[in-house]
């Protein structure tokens, strides 16, 4: 168990990443893109170079926010702005959007979703677990939505429930990153990082895998000692003063003796028991 709490230290802020893919088809460069993602929906994407990501993501805020402004009932500038917040992190910001924007459509079932979603995000766990649950029996859950689900069970520390939620998310989505990228963390949380490891390159190798992906892997890789392989990898997702300072916390971390001897003894129960 202190192992696993160690590994848990190492893996805090990777959390905060176990999401639904969010955000690059919100990226609008006009108004030919917000039709698009009005009428598709289609809100999912990629992009490579994190400050260009966020200067998309402020001009989206920015064209939601004065839509849902205008118009508080309505629906899609809701939705769409609860994504961008919770990929910019605000995700106290979008449950309490979401609270307020639902009242207009309290059965619509995306709007359900999407607080759902939120909820999951900000870590209010028990609330987003009933929110899910009570919406994925009364529907076809998409593949969005089972991978939330998967993140709330592991922030309850259900892991294996919670990969069989990433299972069911990838036959409905095969080789979706943001889903191979949460199973990967589940893997790290639970304490395999080999499996974890294997898992987030899975992911970083789809066309379609957000700089998150490449910041989880850069993670785990460091948690296993690979620091040169680990800095090479986030030097492709982070500014170079977030990297260094990323890596410096876990050389340290890793550097005492003793928390070598719980990560090494740890993956030896892990092997161990595969083959019980």
């Amino acid at each position: 168990m202190a192992a696993k709490r160690r590994i848990a230290q190492g893996t805090r802020w990777m959390q905060a990443f176990m999401a639904a893919p969010l955000a690059a088809g919100l990226l609008l460069s006009g108004c030919n893109t917000a039709n698009k993602a009005q009428s598709s929906g289609d809100i999912t994407g990629s992009l490579q170079d994190g400050s260009e990501r966020d200067k998309a993501l402020h001009q989206a805020s920015a064209h939601w926010a004065n839509r849902f402004a205008a118009n508080p009932k309505d629906k899609t500038a809701a939705v769409n702005l609860s994504r961008v917040l919770r990929a910019q992190g605000k995700k106290s910001q979008a449950v309490i959007l979401m609270r307020q924007a639902i009242v207009h459509h309290p059965r619509d079932t995306d709007m359900q979703a999407e607080l759902g979603k939120a909820l999951a995000d900000a870590g209010q766990n028990a609330e987003a677990q009933a929110t899910l649950e009570k919406l994925m029996a009364s529907q076809r859950a998409d593949w969005q939505l089972v991978s939330s689900y998967g993140t709330v069970l592991d922030q309850m520390e259900k892991h294996g429930q919670a990969r069989e939620q990433y299972q069911k998310a990838l036959a409905l989505a095969p080789n979706e990153p943001s889903v191979l990228s949460n199973m990967g963390l589940s893997y790290a949380l639970d304490g395999n990082l080999p499996e974890a490891e294997k898992t987030l390159r899975l992911a970083a190798a789809q066309p379609r895998a957000e700089t998150t992906v490449l910041e989880n892997l850069a993670l785990v890789l460091g948690l296993q000692g690979k620091f040169e392989e680990a800095e090479k990898v986030a030097r492709a997702a982070l500014p170079d003063n977030q990297v260094s300072g990323n890596l410096s916390y876990l050389k340290q971390m890793l550097s005492q003796p003793q928390n070598w001897a719980k990560l090494q003894a740890l993956e030896a129960k892990n092997k161990a028991a595969k083959h019980q």
